[in-house]
């Protein structure tokens, strides 16, 4: 018999562990909460479901439940951003591991298997990182242990509370619904065989209850948006629909294979993956044996649907799992029941034990200790450059402004700026014109930038990485007519993964600045992101990190280590501030790493500051280059290694050093004049190639480069012309102007992507397929051509099941001309032709009620289609009439 004070001491070892795990994490929160957490204020607040106060309704959150639960902490005036989501999401795991813990003693007689489980979820990685990071992972950890409970218990009036409970799920997370097949499925196998009115009786409560619950949100977001899907779920999406993405993983299995191991590493480390078979092992063989018992096969298919769930959705950019809290919690409960269904004798419960402890500590430590180390994107941070844009417009005396940014959490919660959401989540016309309302981010979006520079018109923009790239806004001329960087450098995330040269960072508006208020701008300074509590407490006790004895060159290099193989460029710059403090340390080259990290993290105001103190010392880094021997001729040569590595940039920046020391320096100039040559900066590539071809006369090299850099410059006005036809849609001009321009520059990319655009836009499909080919073919590195292949190929693809759709219809083959249409929509949702055949296949089937929502896209998307229109009057005479065809 199991004491009372054994029980609650098993009960608080796990919580205990949970708890220190959780404040390893410091004051984290993830950026993403904070968008959450001003639903929640404004809603309080009673302006309803927006952003900020003012701005258009949209559901910009895909967790409504957690949500309206952070709702009457605002109301009480006791809502902190990072003390109350952790006080509630570290409750609701307790609960849930005092919860679990409880409900398998109850139903194994053992007390082990309930403290196994709670061990290991309390130190689980995933767990513990996402419930302590503002975001709804611990409530809906609790809600998934709730539901298995009633389930496997079946008490009195079990429906209501497990109807009551899928409900929540699927209002906390939209992959929540599937949890109500394991509903259904325990309504229909808990009564007698063939017993149609109970089995009836208990779904109907169950339903019900669900329906009742979740029901009235889901119809009040579709009638006040017309969505059924949060809007984050469109703006997210990489895959048309449910069904694409069941296609792809079904034609994939591969990547399958892959997510399942991946999900088994993330349960229980390398070991994970075997973990997932030898439990399916395990059930099998149970299942076999007549010894599954009831909560095994809940438990199992709890984890099943949960596993499904997780596998179909889209993978997520961040680190440890974050849509996997159900799966890892169903998988542990599964491999333990299974486990001690198998294996009953307290002696190898004890070594399962053991085994689970090892796992624990062995593994999970460092993965959570690494997480902290680096924790993602922080809402601090943001928050931090919220401020930072509140600076800038308190310096101009803004009474009103916007900033279009990327980075939302944070900006709503501090900003007094009108924030415009480039990542869309926020921000419906983003989704409209950046993704054209499907999956895939376009690089061709005339209408982006129109809404951008015409429509809202952003008092600032703050941009970098990927964003930068995406939205292309230096490749408008409105972006230089209109703005002026504050902070902004060249992004080499972008050149690295893209091959595109631009800038990341601040810019302002410049009809807002006054004499001399940009350089007041650049002179503001901004206090340093302070370092996470899991690196000042492990380097406190000698655990982490070099210590406070180390050297100015072993700070350094481990500095080194953390941009590269860490990839943290914020704990980069703090060792080498550390660094700059300690005797011998050379000023200059750590200077130049420090900013260098600054950059790639994204804290711009810091790096400025940076580089303007380096600009200084400009002459004594040059020096001290010749005095060490360094000469010009061996800069050079490692601008050589750069421009073979393809970075462009960066060449740039090595050849201009050689050229202080030795401004007639040849190669340096070569190296520069082909850098600049491959970014297409010809303006200031022919003045250099000039130079270079001065100094050496008898090369051919440089001959041709200074060729190659006239042309260029001769065919920048074409290639040009070509992008302002293109955005004009004059697509015959502009496909005429960029093959005059490949004419006179064979190996220009822009003039190359030019064609490759308009010939798809204007729907030429074979003639897009063999220009694109040929331009990814001769400039791979170049993202916006491989991406316009891309399209070429998908647009060939859906013309082909046009013609075909075209001829099935000749043939009188409906049937065919529906499957083919939708074959062709899979792959874009905006084929006009493709919704017309489908809509005059449907009509010819009298399938009028299907007929009339096709019709009416068809005619959306074509409105001066004469054919379209014609159709959706025989499909409207067809509803009201039952006629066949229109007189």
């Amino acid at each position: 018999m199991t004491t009372s004070r054994g029980r609650w001491f098993r009960y608080a070892v796990p919580c205990a562990i949970y708890l220190l795990a959780m404040l390893l994490l410091g004051s984290w929160i993830i950026d993403d909460a904070g968008i959450s957490f001003a639903y929640a204020k404004n809603i309080a607040a009673g302006d309803g479901i927006v952003s900020q106060p003012g701005r258009i309704p949209v559901e910009g959150f895909s967790n409504p439940l957690w949500v309206l639960v952070l709702v009457p902490v605002h109301w009480l005036g006791l809502f902190d951003p990072v003390i109350t989501p952790k006080l509630v999401g570290a409750a609701a795991v307790c609960a849930a591991l005092v919860l679990v813990q409880r409900a398998l003693e109850r139903r194994t007689s053992s007390p082990w298997p309930g403290f196994v489980v709670a061990l290991v979820l309390a130190a689980s990685p995933p767990i513990v990182i996402w419930s302590a990071s503002g975001l709804e992972n611990g409530l809906f950890l609790l809600l998934v242990v709730v539901l298995f409970v009633q389930l496997a218990e079946r008490g009195r009036r079990w429906q209501l509370y497990a109807g009551a409970c899928t409900a929540g799920l699927a209002l906390t997370r939209p992959d929540g619904l599937v949890f109500v097949l394991a509903g259904l499925a325990a309504c229909l196998s808990g009564t007698k065989p063939r017993d149609w009115r109970a089995m009836g009786r208990s779904a109907g409560t169950y339903v019900g209850t669900f329906a009742a619950i979740a029901g009235p949100y889901w119809l009040y977001r579709l009638l006040r948006f017309g969505l059924f899907w949060p809007h984050t779920y469109y703006a997210k999406r990489t895959y048309v629909s449910l069904s694409d993405r069941l296609g792809h993983l079904l034609a994939h299995p591969g990547e399958l294979v892959h997510k399942l191991a991946s999900l088994g590493r993330g349960i229980a480390g390398p070991l994970g993956p075997l973990l997932l078979v030898a439990t399916v092992v395990a059930i099998g063989v149970l299942l076999v044996r007549k010894r599954a018992t009831t909560e095994l096969r809940v438990a199992a298919l709890l984890q099943l649907l949960a596993v499904g769930a997780f596998v179909v959705i889209d993978d997520d950019w961040m680190r440890e799992y974050r849509f996997a809290t159900a799966a890892i919690a169903m998988s542990v409960i599964t491999a333990v029941l299974a486990a001690h269904a198998l294996v009953a004798t307290r002696r190898r419960v004890t070594i399962a034990c053991t085994v689970v402890v090892a796992i624990v500590l062995v593994g999970f430590a460092p993965r959570l200790a690494r997480f902290a180390t680096n924790p993602t994107t922080p809402l601090a941070d943001i928050e931090r450059q919220a401020r930072r844009f509140n600076a800038y417009a308190d310096t101009l005396h803004l009474k009103a402004g916007s900033i279009l940014t990327a980075d939302l959490g944070g900006q709503l919660l501090t900003s007094r700026l009108t924030v415009h959401d480039l990542a869309g989540l926020c921000e419906p016309a983003v989704v409209r014109t950046l993704k054209r309302g499907g999956p895939i981010w376009h690089y061709d979006h005339p209408a982006f930038s129109d809404w951008v520079f015409e429509t809202i018109k952003p008092t600032f923009i703050s941009t970098h990485e990927f964003w930068s790239n995406v939205s292309a806004l230096e490749y408008d001329a409105r972006f230089t007519r209109d703005y002026v960087a504050i902070d902004a450098y060249r992004d080499d995330y972008v050149l690295r993964t893209f091959a595109r040269s631009v800038r990341s960072g601040d810019f302002v508006r410049r009809d807002v600045l006054g004499p001399g208020s940009l350089e007041q701008l650049r002179a503001l300074t901004f206090s340093p992101r302070p370092e996470p509590l899991a690196i000042r407490v492990g380097e406190r006790f000698g655990l982490v990190g070099p210590g406070s004895d180390a050297t100015a060159t072993e700070l350094v290099a481990a500095a080194e280590a953390m941009r590269t193989t860490g990839r943290d460029p914020h704990r980069a710059a703090t060792l080498l501030r550390r660094a700059l403090v300690k005797p011998g340390a050379q000023r200059e080259t750590v200077m130049t790493k420090l900013g260098e990290s600054l950059d790639e993290a994204m804290r711009n105001a810091e790096a400025r500051a940076v580089w303007t103190e380096l600009a200084r010392t400009t002459h004594s880094i040059q020096i001290a280059a010749r005095l060490e021997g360094d000469s010009s001729a061996g800069i050079a040569q490692r601008g050589l290694a750069e421009y073979a590595a393809k970075r462009y940039a960066q060449v740039i920046e090595t050849s201009d050093i050689a050229l202080y020391i030795d401004p007639r320096a040849g190669q340096a100039l070569t190296n520069k004049c082909a850098a600049l040559c491959e970014l297409e900066r010809w303006d200031e590539a022919v003045p250099l190639c000039e130079l270079a071809a001065a100094v050496q006369p008898g090369i051919d090299m440089v001959r041709n480069n200074l060729a190659w850099a006239r042309a260029g410059q001769a065919t920048a006005a074409l290639v040009a012309r070509a992008f302002q036809q293109y955005q004009a849609k004059q697509f015959d001009d502009a496909i005429r102007t960029s093959q005059e321009a490949l004419r006179q520059l064979p190996t220009s990319a822009s003039a190359a992507n030019n064609l490759c655009a308009s010939l798809n836009a204007a729907e030429r499909w074979q003639e897009a397929l063999v220009a694109c080919s040929q331009g990814a073919v001769a400039h791979p590195e170049h993202e916006m051509l491989r991406n316009n292949l891309a399209w070429a190929r998908n647009g060939a693809a859906v013309a082909e099941l046009t013609r075909r759709s075209l001829d099935a219809y000749r043939a009188k083959k409906f049937d065919a001309v529906v499957q083919l249409s939708k074959d062709a929509l899979a792959i874009d949702p905006r084929a006009a032709a493709a919704w017309n055949n489908q809509c005059a296949a449907l009509c010819e089937l009298k399938r009028w009620r299907d007929a009339m929502p096709i019709c009416e896209q068809a005619v959306a998307l074509a409105p001066d289609s004469a054919t379209a229109n014609a159709n959706l009057a025989w499909a409207r005479s067809g509803a009201t009439t039952g006629s066949r065809r229109l007189p």
